[in-house]
């Protein structure tokens, strides 16, 4: 059973999460990407939640030697986007985070960075947009061909090419990731008072994370629809 699995029977049974994350106020990190682990401390969580959670990544690091500041609704938003399943054990959204990027110096001799990327979950075709669920950590020996290109137009990223199952690909923040993407069958959902209205749409452009999404009906005009609203 899979850490989803685990958590919506853990519900069902009335054994809600019970562990608490809290967020570091300081983190350290040695590569481009800032990962959940070393933002949050994840101790009290299952083992099985942990080990996924911990390599989730949340934001883009500053240059080497740099420091950013990231706010706790955003980094809970972006772990949210990476592994919905971590939603329960969150904390609240207030706080923030001062991350500290390594000198290059620390940063290259940093081996087990240097051998992290991803592994593709299943086949994508080249101009498809990738999303969490399509992608899994895993480690390589050697720094795998580039997979993805930004497109403007979307601010997230697409396939550069074709891309098997099983596939190595370079790490890439999860905020360029599509939550949404084009000919996505969606229930759109209002609330207007007692009235509760329902309709079929279909996505025609990709949105990311908390992003408005441009979707149409059967009839009618294209629209742009909050994502709280949309359900698949």
């Amino acid at each position: 059973m899979g850490v989803g699995g685990v958590l919506l029977l853990g519900l069902a049974l009335g054994q809600g999460p019970v562990a608490t994350t809290t967020y570091r106020a300081e983190a350290e990190v040695a590569s481009e990407l800032v990962r959940l682990g070393e933002v949050m401390d994840l101790s009290g969580l299952p083992a099985a939640v942990r080990e996924r959670a911990t390599a989730v990544p949340v934001a883009r690091a500053p240059g080497p030697g740099g420091r950013s500041t990231f706010d706790a609704a955003t980094l809970n938003s972006r772990a949210r986007a990476g592994m919905p399943a971590i939603a329960p054990w969150l904390p609240a959204a207030d706080g923030k985070v001062v991350v500290t990027r390594r000198a290059v110096s620390d940063a290259v001799i940093d081996k087990a960075a240097a051998r992290r990327c991803l592994r593709v979950a299943g086949p994508l075709r080249a101009g498809d947009y990738p999303t969490a669920a399509d992608l899994a950590p895993a480690s390589c020996e050697t720094k795998p061909r580039t997979a993805f290109v930004h497109d403007p137009a979307s601010g997230l990223l697409r396939a550069a090419r074709d891309l098997a199952s099983g596939d190595h690909v370079p790490e890439t923040p999860s905020v360029a990731l599509a939550t949404i993407r084009p000919g996505d069958r969606l229930r759109l959902t209002a609330q207007i008072g007692v009235v509760r209205l329902e309709r079929e749409v279909e996505a025609v452009r990709p949105a990311g994370a908390d992003h408005a999404v441009f979707v149409k009906g059967l009839t009618g005009p294209v629209f742009s629809a909050p994502q709280s609203e949309l359900k698949p």
